[in-house]
């Protein structure tokens, strides 16, 4: 059995709704480098990890020894420095989110300690506003920005336009609804596609 440096520790596990979760994921003796709102990373782990109950079955079996990788955006703010947040989808059929799907708080995973990405706001001259479109789990890199920067940051005015097919899939919704609440220079607009399979009447934007 080939060994791997699962680097890092889950430290919490939410669903947001069915085939969705937000993990944080801590480095495990090594220190979280510098990032910019925005960026990506790599998370992975080897092919003998056990899969989540709700995924399909492999077509053609991982490795045992080879590490599954890949790159999700960073949802947590650049000045958290003690773990990094991620928004996840499962797709049934896919090779590493059903078997991050399966992870307990506690279980070790592969952490890059590399971060990269170019779609971040460093370019966008401060005096302008932004807004900031998102379906499902692309509001990842936004909530990053948002939390690194919209609360200090008064010379502009952000807003967030999220899509999903039904309120239970807009992740971090409490949250941005806290940060509009509180921060005079953030709107958030959430919208439902799938409005008549609402348990309650849909007041808000509606459609794709």
């Amino acid at each position: 059995m080939a060994t791997f440096d699962l680097n890092a520790i889950v430290t919490q596990k939410s669903e947001v709704a069915p085939g969705l979760i937000i993990l944080r994921v801590a480095p495990d003796e090594w220190e979280l480098p510098e990032f910019k709102p925005g960026q990506f990373t790599v998370l992975g782990l080897p092919g003998s990890a056990k899969r989540c109950d709700m995924c399909e079955p492999e077509e053609t079996p991982a490795n045992p020894d080879k590490i599954l990788r890949r790159a999700y955006s960073i949802a947590s703010g650049s000045k958290e420095k003690e773990y990094l947040e991620f928004y996840i989808k499962l797709v049934h059929s896919g090779t590493l989110t059903p078997r991050l799907f399966a992870l307990n708080v506690g279980d070790r995973v592969y952490l890059s300690p590399k971060m990269t990405g170019m779609f971040t706001l460093s370019e966008v001259p401060e005096e302008k506003n932004i807004i900031l479109f998102a379906t499902g789990t692309g509001v990842a890199p936004y909530m990053s920005m948002l939390r690194s920067s919209v609360i200090n940051n008064e010379n502009r005015k952000y807003a967030v336009v999220h899509g999903a097919l039904n309120s239970q899939d807009l992740g971090y919704r409490s949250e941005l609804e806290t940060i509009e609440r509180f921060s005079s220079n953030f709107t958030y607009i959430p919208v439902v596609s799938e409005t008549d399979k609402e348990p309650v009447p849909w007041q808000g934007m509606r459609g794709f």
